[in-house]
């Protein structure tokens, strides 16, 4: 009798330069999964289909019939997120 030991190992694996073409932004842009979005993010997929539904993070339709992300509008989230954070932080200096 043999006995095989087998080791699994996830590995996060980012595929560069996907492209789409995104309507909110109308033009052709980077796209990123459900996954590696709300990675960035730091938030979980149910939040991240939230923020597509209501328009605030560009869902973008595959052929395949899955949704990817438009990763501009993720930079553009990300840059009010930072500037309302400034803000609120300024007000309360003296």
């Amino acid at each position: 009798m043999k006995i095989t030991t087998v080791r699994r190992q996830s590995v996060k694996v980012f595929v560069e330069d996907l492209r789409g073409y995104c309507l909110r932004c109308a033009r052709e842009v980077d796209i990123l999964t459900l996954a590696q979005a709300a990675e960035m993010l730091s938030i979980d997929q149910a939040k991240l289909e939230v923020l597509i539904s209501r328009g605030v993070v560009h869902g973008i339709q595959t052929v395949s019939g899955s949704v990817a992300v438009c990763k501009e509008s993720l930079w553009q989230r990300q840059l009010v997120q930072k500037t309302r954070a400034a803000s609120q932080s300024e007000s309360h200096w003296p």
